[in-house]
């Protein structure tokens, strides 16, 4: 323990002239008196009254020494230090990611989190700024850096549910930046320590990780889609199980009426897949999955927003889709289950006609490329993506984690018997790769988007992978050309998606699943607030112009038992000072201790006068 204002103890000397009252009393005027029998009384009084009397113990001068020791220890403002509270200026990141709506603590950890954050900001020393960031999909500022306490709980009152996927790296960079400008900084992280997109850098400051979690299991919708092939309309529901293995029933509604309920098995700490035939047309469909045997469903089900899952329709007309080079039935059928494309065959070594939005070239380039979006598949050498060689025997052994190319579509367990080597420009990224040897590489240039896969499905065993179609779905909504591709489809929690403006005095109006509605002002093209799982509707007045979708399930964020336990890391010089333990000032006991010996010496003496006027009565 410590004192802020150490120089207020020296007022302790005042219980010197306190006790010197009791011993200095005033001199009574001495008169003789024919006997002392009636005055046996008020020589008591005098004999105490004389002065440099022996100090005789009395229970008022200690109350009242007591009074003044409380006093001027409060003065002091004792300080209590606690090694949980770190010293100096605060940087607080707050996990907002959709794992933390987890109910495994009550009553969630979200809530349980923001309690942590008002105890280091309740705890924090006296002057010390605090800066709040919350660390979600897009990490932002909250709060300050203040030094008023109520600023950071207003903030933290005005969050929301936890939603999406976190982006602790890019919040990481904002601590940073914040912490540079504060005096002996420390970063900390309040959350549960889920995986992480990207890894974080190390910061140059001290850095501490408050967990927040429980034990709990969870199983949940990660993704949803729906094809039409010649079979009909299947739709295909990507499940995770995050615990032990269970059983549990999935359920399907197209427009509102349950279509279709089927049993599933749901694998310990892993994925599975259903697929589901002869599903009626409509424009939404909607999935639910509820588990057997969860006798505490806040425990074993820990997250509520991922149970279910939604798929809407694609509107717009379709883009026009040329394959040409050599036949591939693999690539052929993969292209059929994609809504939204008008596929054409071209013979090999047949001239490439103009006027497509997309053109798949298998194995093989025409002298001049057409305008358009490319796929390349087993590119020959070209001025627009080198190849320098043929390799054999090749397997995937690393894959981009945050490209949405790759969303839901595993590459890992791919095989290759030949592909190309190729040598991609600058402007093209690596999405998969066998060691140093890109296999599938994307970008755009001049406006131009191109795609390449170093083998031909049929030199591998992709098409055997679950993930071929998806991989196929996926490459083809993003070579279809802007002018195609419409705010309809998944859009993940918390994105900025496109609306069209308000236009000739007709609103723009984006109706969220909860039925709020939100009108597009002036100009605006946008709308951010997806952090609701459900349908939303876009609409020109009261026109249905289209529909997407969220979905809360996520490998990372439905994992509620992945846990790391160093999210973020201290690193390089730490700058500034050392950070001090911070304290509390605990005054305020020593000033109610105080009165309330100053009410019970006041009652004492209270009594003692009347018990003295009783005595002189009688």
């Amino acid at each position: 323990m410590s004192f802020v204002a150490p120089l207020a103890l020296a007022l302790g000397f005042l219980s010197v002239p306190l006790v010197l009252l009791y011993l200095l009393k005033p001199k009574r005027e001495e008169m003789p008196v024919p006997s002392t029998s009636l005055w046996q009384q008020a020589l008591e009084e005098v004999q105490a009254n004389a002065p440099w009397q022996k100090l005789r113990r009395n229970l008022l001068l200690l109350l009242q020494l007591l009074i003044l020791a409380a006093l001027v220890l409060a003065l002091a403002r004792p300080l209590i230090r606690s090694a949980d509270v770190p010293g100096g200026d605060l940087v607080l990141m707050l996990d907002t990611s959709g794992s933390m709506a987890a109910r495994d603590i009550a009553p969630s950890r979200f809530e349980q989190a923001k309690e942590r954050v008002r105890e280091l900001v309740a705890n924090k020393g006296a002057g010390r700024r605090v800066a709040l960031i919350s660390a979600g999909p897009t990490p932002r500022l909250l709060a300050g850096p203040t030094t008023d306490a109520g600023v950071v709980d207003r903030a933290l009152a005005d969050l929301s549910q936890p939603y999406g996927e976190g982006n602790l790296h890019n919040a990481a960079i904002l601590a940073r930046s914040i912490a540079g400008r504060l005096r002996e900084p420390t970063v900390v992280l309040v959350g549960d320590g889920g995986p992480v997109q990207e890894e974080p850098a190390p910061l140059p400051y001290p850095v501490r990780f408050e967990s927040v979690r429980g034990e709990s299991a969870n199983s949940a919708v990660l993704s949803v889609s729906a094809r039409s092939g010649v079979a009909g309309r299947e739709l295909w529901v990507s499940l995770g199980n995050y615990g032990s293995a269970r059983k549990g029933r999935l359920s399907l509604s197209v427009d509102d009426k349950l279509v279709d309920a089927v049993e599933v098995d749901l694998p310990a700490n892993g994925t599975s897949g259903v697929s589901l035939r002869d599903i009626p047309s409509g424009g939404v469909i909607e999935v639910h999955l509820t588990t057997d045997g969860a006798l505490r469903p806040e425990v074993d089900n820990a997250l509520l927003a991922d149970d279910a899952g939604w798929f809407v329709d694609s509107e717009g007309p379709p883009a026009r889709v040329l394959l040409a080079g050599g036949e591939s039935r693999f690539l052929e059928r993969a292209l059929s289950l994609v809504d939204g494309l008008e596929v054409e065959k071209a013979p090999p070594g047949a001239a490439i006609k103009p006027g497509y939005d997309v053109y798949i070239l298998n194995s093989e380039l025409p002298s001049t490329l057409p305008q358009g979006n490319l796929l390349l598949l087993a590119p020959p050498n070209s001025p627009l993506l080198p190849v320098t060689g043929e390799e054999e025997g090749l397997a995937v052994t690393k894959q981009s984690q945050d490209s949405l190319l790759l969303r839901f579509a595993d590459l890992t367990q791919v095989s290759a018997g030949r592909a190309k080597r190729l040598s991609p420009p600058p402007w093209m990224e690596v999405l998969a790769s066998s060691g140093d040897i890109p296999l599938l590489v994307a970008g755009e240039e001049k406006g131009r988007r191109v795609a390449a896969l170093a083998f031909a499905p049929e030199d591998s065993d992709l098409p055997l992978q679950v993930a071929f179609p998806i991989l196929v779905d996926n490459l083809m909504r993003y070579l279809k050309p802007r002018g195609v591709t419409t705010v309809s489809g998944a859009v993940s929690p918390g994105a900025v998606v496109p609306v069209p403006p308000s236009a000739q005095g007709v609103p723009t109006i984006v109706r969220a699943p909860d039925g709020q509605s939100t009108q597009a002002a002036g100009a605006s093209t946008t709308y951010a607030d997806t952090a609701q799982s459900g349908v939303y509707e876009v609409l020109s007045g009261d026109r249905l112009v289209s529909r997407f979708f969220v979905n809360a399930g996520s490998e990372r964020e439905s994992n509620v038992t992945a846990f790391s336990p160093i999210p973020l890391k201290q690193g390089g010089e730490v700058r500034g000072e050392a950070p001090r333990s911070a304290g509390r000032e605990r005054w305020w006991p020593l000033v109610a201790l105080a009165l309330g010996v100053l009410l019970l010496e006041w009652w004492l003496y209270s009594r003692s006068l009347r018990r003295a006027g009783r005595r002189r009565a009688a």
